[in-house]
């Protein structure tokens, strides 16, 4: 398998994961196998996510998170192959200090599945998605990342 991650800053923080980081939480992340992997992964501004996501998904708003997937390669060629554009702002705004690592671990393991063809759109795929996510982060050494919004 050939394993390609490409990690680009347009914001640099101390609290933002580094490559060998984002490479591990995307193995784990993996619950298909391919051939090949090549993945961008960009830390961006408020405004940029808020620009794509009006780009690519037609909502005028930042998102913690934008997985743009290359479909075709993967169902044709067993190629996962895209972009996961994380907005630092939206990450850091919806959790605490203590758990910007955590959120950070979640957002990438959340947008690999997604380009694995995973959604969330129906409440049974919701909570197939969300199993597979605690199961994932536990492996990484994180605790479940809804237990506070469930509790």
């Amino acid at each position: 398998m050939i394993f390609k991650v490409n990690l680009t800053k347009q914001i640099r923080r101390p609290y933002q994961p580094k490559l060998n980081q984002v490479k591990s939480y995307i193995r784990h992340s993996l619950v298909k196998k391919f051939n090949i992997i090549n993945l961008s992964i960009s830390i961006v501004s408020n405004k940029v996510s808020r620009e794509l996501n009006l780009k690519y998904r037609n909502l005028d708003y930042a998102t913690n998170v934008i997985s743009l997937e290359d479909r075709a390669t993967r169902e044709e060629f067993n190629i996962l192959q895209g972009d996961l554009i994380l907005c630092d702002g939206i990450i850091v705004d919806e959790v605490t200090s203590e758990n910007i690592n955590l959120h950070y671990a979640h957002m990438i393991v959340h947008g690999v599945l997604h380009l694995q063809g995973f959604d969330h759109i129906k409440d049974s795929d919701a909570a197939q998605m969300e199993d597979m996510e605690i199961h994932i982060l536990k492996e990484l050494g994180f605790n479940n990342p809804y237990k506070n919004i469930l509790e």
